[in-house]
């Protein structure tokens, strides 16, 4: 009840208000403290803000009843729009079944005369075959006419070719009939279900604007009354607001003799306040010097202890024969002096120092014990470079002998003649060297492999590998293109070098050349069969 008629929120709130300020007055008459007075005062504005808070609340739920009105409204216009779409579209479907169904009844006549074409080519045929049979009889029984009726027979046969091709004909066109008949019956059906959806989407877009039209009519009732409820709330509000003004002005009254009290105790407050730092400085004062008397107190009876324990002698006895002696203040200070400058130099007295020996020579030890290790292992890691230096230098010269050596016999039988070696660009030092190929094709001069061409290049190239691999064999050799730069003549002596190797290793060669192909053991390629779907095809050949 009370969210439907918000008012009565306000009008209670009001009263409770009004309640308030009567008791206000009544405590003020009867000579209550401005303290109570400030509580109810503050109450009050509580109140006041606690009002203004609501009426700023029914200006949003009235602002918020607005704007379900405006989209009520703008969605029963969409929802017209729809209608009137979904009634055009209902339209279009109506003149597309109409055109379907007669479109239905043509292919039925045309159906109608197709099945009679059918029924005359099929009597047709029974004639023709019977004609047929009679002129086979006739031709039985009259042996001199058999000639003629040779002919008549080809002439009917033709003809049965003939109408039986025309039978076939007409066959396959009212198969195609039958199946667009079907196809359009499937499409009426489709325009039915289509029709029939459109007339229930039609049915919920009316239900759904008659509802929205009885929540609009219930907007614009609720409106009305939230109108109402929100004048009354603001006569209600302007009462209030006057009575705070009243209220501001009391308030000022007594604001005013409360800061004249105020400014009473704050300046008898500032005098006691100086009163306490005060006392506090004369205690701080005398806490010091009882401080500080009982410091020198136990500076006296320390010094005492010291005398009696290093002269045996009492503060009296000391005070005595101090008096006794003659004081002579400019040597005593100058002896001061000089033993405070041998206290310096001597520096303070380090108790640790045995201990700290101790530890450094213990450190001192340990790290000479791990610098010796790391020197025997230094050495042993030189001795072990110098073994592998050693061992790699003989592995390469061995090596590149063996290399060398089939290099020059593997040319000249893939260039057909010619010559070629390895040569070391530093000889002094193996482990930096690098290695110049010198080559010499047939009829050619003597020159550095970077000068041949592209096909003597690769030729060179397969010369060298196979000549590693004649050294120390793989279990495998994969070739990319290596022939592709070759000529006809230099693929044959390759593939013969090819099938040579192939004894003590696999060679997969990829290539495009079919002499390469000839001398493989199995082909592996790719085909298309279908478009976008590859397939992998292996042969054997062997």
């Amino acid at each position: 009840m009370l969210e439907l008629f918000p008012g009565l929120r306000s009008l209670r709130a009001f009263d409770a208000a009004a309640r308030h300020l009567s008791f206000t007055r009544a405590a003020s008459d009867m000579g209550v403290t401005p303290a109570a007075i400030s509580h109810q005062i503050k109450e009050l504005e509580e109140l006041v803000a606690a009002l203004e808070q609501e009426v700023v609340e029914l200006g949003k739920e009235r602002d918020e009843l607005r704007r379900q009105a405006q989209e009520t409204a703008e969605g029963l216009k969409s929802a017209g729009a729809g209608l009137h779409q979904m009634e055009l579209r209902l339209a279009g479907l109506r003149k597309d079944r109409q055109q379907a169904a007669d479109e239905i009844a043509r292919v039925e006549e045309r159906l109608a005369v197709q099945s009679m074409e059918t029924a005359n080519f099929t009597e047709e045929k029974e004639s023709l075959e019977a004609e047929l049979k009679l002129a086979g009889e006739r031709l039985a029984i009259t042996g001199s006419a058999s000639q003629e009726l040779e002919r008549d027979v080809a002439r009917l046969k033709t003809e049965l070719d003939t109408r039986r091709e025309t039978l076939t004909t007409v066959r396959e066109r009212v198969t195609a009939i039958r199946v667009q008949l079907a196809t359009l019956r499937e499409q009426h059906e489709a325009h039915l279900r289509g029709i029939a959806d459109l007339e229930r989407q039609s049915q919920d877009l009316v239900r759904r604007m008659t509802s929205d039209r009885d929540d609009t009519e219930k907007g614009s009732a609720e409106r009305l009354q939230l109108q109402t409820a929100i004048i009354a709330g603001s006569e209600r509000l302007e009462i209030l607001l006057r009575l705070q003004l009243d209220t501001e002005t009391r308030l000022a009254g007594i604001r005013g003799t409360y800061d004249a009290a105020g400014s009473e105790l704050a300046a008898t407050e500032m005098q006691a306040r100086q009163l306490r730092e005060e006392s506090d400085t004369v205690r701080q004062s005398q806490a010091e010097l009882n401080l500080r008397f009982s410091t020198l107190s136990m500076q006296a009876e320390h010094l005492e202890q010291i005398l009696l324990d290093k002269s045996r002698l009492s503060m009296t006895e000391a005070l005595a024969r101090l008096e006794a002696v003659e004081f002579d203040e400019h040597a005593r200070r100058a002896r001061q002096k000089e033993l405070q400058r041998i206290l310096d130099e001597m520096g303070e007295v380090n108790l640790m120092a045995i201990d700290e020996y101790a530890g450094m020579e213990e450190r001192f030890t340990f790290l000479s014990a791990q610098k010796e290790d790391l020197e025997d292992s230094l050495r042993s890691l030189q001795q072990a470079i110098q073994r592998i230096n050693r061992t790699t230098r003989q592995r390469f010269q061995e090596t590149y002998d063996l290399v060398n050596a089939k290099f020059q016999e593997v040319f000249p039988r893939l260039f057909c003649g010619g010559r070629a070696e390895l040569r070391l660009t530093n000889e002094e030092d193996l482990l930096e060297t690098g290695i110049d190929i010198i080559v010499q094709p047939p009829g050619k001069k003597l020159q550095n492999v970077t000068l041949l061409s592209g096909g003597e290049k690769a030729l060179t190239a397969v010369a060298l590998i196979f000549s590693i691999f004649m050294i120390k064999p793989t279990p495998f050799c994969l070739l990319d293109e290596v022939d592709a730069p070759l000529d006809d003549a230099n693929i044959g002596r390759f593939n013969d070098m090819v099938r040579e190797m192939c004894a003590v290793s696999q060679f997969i060669i990829i290539t495009h050349n079919k002499a390469t192909m000839q001398v493989a053991d199995t082909l592996y390629g790719i085909t298309m069969e279908e478009p976008g779907a590859s397939k992998v095809v292996s042969v054997r050949l062997h």
